[in-house]
């Protein structure tokens, strides 16, 4: 299983059952581990998997380059502050956009925000493993609800 696994941990938050939990390999990457106990076989983690339902390329696909015109965010960023211009419009536009930070153990995780402040936490590359086993409940909270506030 490990071999045909990114570490998204997708299935372990579709599963109603709490039949997959996390487990840390010997490379220091984490993974689902299947509780067959616990397992009802109704395929849910597989549907969400994208090695099995890779997606699939179009070709030819259009490429484009962006650099933000502000020094400060190009600085600050990996990403040639695209992220923060990128970010900092759709939070503007009463939108929510999705990304890593570290948290209070210094331990990397997606968070799904809001605010302009947590954008500067979301900028910069982290170089590990993010957990973002609670991305998918905390999409569907926010689309129940519209509210960020109990995330």
């Amino acid at each position: 299983m490990v071999e045909e696994c990114t570490g998204c941990l997708g299935c372990i938050d579709i599963c109603k059952v709490g039949a997959l939990d996390v487990e840390t390999m010997e490379d220091g990457f984490i993974y689902p581990k299947i509780d067959k106990d616990k397992c009802v076989e109704c395929g849910k983690c597989i549907s969400v998997c994208s090695f099995k339902n890779p997606i699939k390329k179009l070709y030819p696909q259009d490429t484009y380059i962006a650099i933000s015109s502000d020094v400060t965010n190009t600085i600050n960023s990996t990403s040639g502050g695209i992220f923060w211009e990128l970010a900092n419009a759709i939070i503007s536009n009463g939108g929510y956009v999705c990304g890593c930070v570290l948290d209070q153990e210094l331990n990397p995780v997606h968070i799904i925000s809001n605010k302009i402040e947590d954008i500067v936490s979301m900028q910069g590359s982290k170089y590990i493993q993010s957990d973002m086993s609670t991305i998918s409940v905390s999409y569907t909270h926010l689309r129940a609800h519209e509210t960020c506030a109990d995330l």
